[in-house]
């Protein structure tokens, strides 16, 4: 068979734009996520109180502005280290914390995947 540029060039592009589009669709705190931060957040950083000037109820789910998201990774980081919530206040369990993380990390991965794709 011949080798034909057109078609390859054609082929190429037709994938590379279907990469894109599927690669920007915006990232955000879904469900699963939600459910943990009500069990253990909201008490102390939620509408009626707000611990650190933090209201979790009311940070913005989709994770496209700069400033939310580095909100969203230092709650990542504080839950990841333990010092969310604190040892004072029941504790998730270790497969819900578990779970929390590795979800909120892929969440705050593809965010930034997106975002650098969208600005380069």
């Amino acid at each position: 068979m011949k080798w034909q540029p057109k078609v390859c060039l054609v082929t190429a592009c037709v994938l590379w734009i279907g990469f894109i589009g599927q690669a920007v669709e915006p990232a955000a705190i879904g469900p699963p996520l939600t459910t943990f931060l009500k069990q253990h957040c909201y008490d102390c950083h939620g509408s009626d109180l707000q611990e650190a000037e933090l209201n979790i109820e009311s940070l913005p789910r989709e994770l496209i502005d700069p400033d939310v998201m580095e909100r969203w990774v230092k709650i990542f980081d504080k839950v990841t280290a333990g010092e969310m919530p604190p040892q004072d206040e029941t504790q998730p369990g270790e497969k819900d914390a578990l779970s929390f993380n590795e979800k909120l990390s892929g969440t705050l991965h593809d965010a930034s995947l997106a975002r650098q794709q969208r600005e380069g």
